[in-house]
């Protein structure tokens, strides 16, 4: 009896041999670059900006039954035994202090092309001795261009985050993760009640010159402020 063939069609493989043209997922040639979990939100917001305003691109989320192990184009090649499969994309909401929260994409894949050249992204958030971690992995097709493009998209992409704000003027902390491994875990925003100026308790003029007497033991100051107060 012949072997029932499997249907590809939700493969992730497919749906990237397709956009290039190829033959197999081997026949490409990626670059990596890793992110800390910190700088989530800014990469989402750099990943929205760059296919919105430079790149017009298909997204799909991708899907595997052992999600906690990190992916990689390499992964694709795996059609047998847990293979990388087209699923929904899947999104967690990260609190930046502002009044909604960034909806941050948890595993996806960008299809696009920069005039004739073809190229992919892959994002992942993966736990990776403890802590978790973001990856991006730009793949195209070999040559000189394709090496030049792919450099060139991590560059830009990594100034993008370096010049987002998603947590400036704001209180943080760093949390740790549930195993110890020496580095710090996601962001904390602390939201601080505001205060207004009247709830100070603040001293008379009797009262500001003991606390300047107080401390000009360690710091300089004149006697002639001190009488002016």
């Amino acid at each position: 009896m012949a072997k029932k063939q499997k249907d590809r069609s939700s493969f992730a493989s497919t749906l990237v041999t397709e956009h290039f043209g190829c033959s197999s997922i081997a026949d490409l040639v990626s670059a990596r670059r890793s992110f800390p979990a910190t700088a989530r939100a800014d990469l989402q917001s750099a990943l929205e900006w760059t296919f919105s305003q430079r790149f017009d691109a298909k997204l799909v989320g991708l899907h595997r039954n052992y999600g906690f192990n990190s992916l990689s184009l390499s992964d694709f090649l795996n059609e047998d035994h847990d293979p990388v499969l087209i699923g929904p994309l899947q999104y967690a909401e990260v609190d930046t202090g502002d009044p909604s929260a960034v909806r941050c994409l948890q595993r996806g894949l960008w299809l696009s092309q920069s005039d004739d050249l073809k190229f992919i992204v892959i994002l992942d958030y993966y736990e990776r001795h403890g802590s978790m971690e973001l990856s991006i992995e730009v793949s195209v097709l070999p040559g000189t261009a394709g090496s030049n493009f792919s450099s060139a998209f991590l560059v830009d992409l990594e100034k993008l985050v370096y010049k987002s704000s998603s947590y400036r003027g704001k209180v943080l902390s760093l949390e740790q993760t549930s195993r110890y491994s020496g580095k710090a875990g996601v962001i904390k925003v602390h939201k601080l009640h505001s205060v207004e100026a009247i709830e100070f308790p603040l001293p008379d003029s009797e009262g500001r010159r003991k606390l300047i007497r107080l401390y000009s033991h360690n710091l300089p100051v004149s006697e002639t402020l001190v009488d002016d107060l």
